[in-house]
């Protein structure tokens, strides 16, 4: 299974170009907030969605027509799982972070 993570900092993340950046908490709330989003780009019945809180992903679906046939998981859960993650972008702070898991 594939673990997809939306993490829209990445360009900031980049610029900073360290292992150690952390976001600013405008794009960390972005980052909850539109974690969802992967969820209709990856492939259905092979794909997990990291996401903050399972509830605030089905909460978001629900009343937007059919939802995708998703795994919604915390990235903890995500990475035990999945064989490979697809972020929105690699940099080293996300790197840092998934070595720390």
């Amino acid at each position: 299974m594939y673990l997809y993570l939306f993490n829209p900092d990445n360009d900031l993340a980049l610029g900073n170009n360290s292992p150690y950046y952390q976001p600013p908490a405008s794009a960390r709330q972005m980052a909850a907030d539109l974690a969802v989003l992967p969820a209709w780009v990856a492939p259905c019945g092979e794909s997990m969605v990291a996401v903050s809180g399972k509830e605030s992903a089905e909460v978001w679906t629900r009343g937007r027509g059919p939802a995708p046939s998703i795994r919604w998981v915390t990235l903890d859960e995500g990475v035990a799982s999945c064989h490979a993650i697809r972020p929105w972008g690699w940099n080293a702070a996300l790197v840092q972070a998934l070595k720390r898991l």
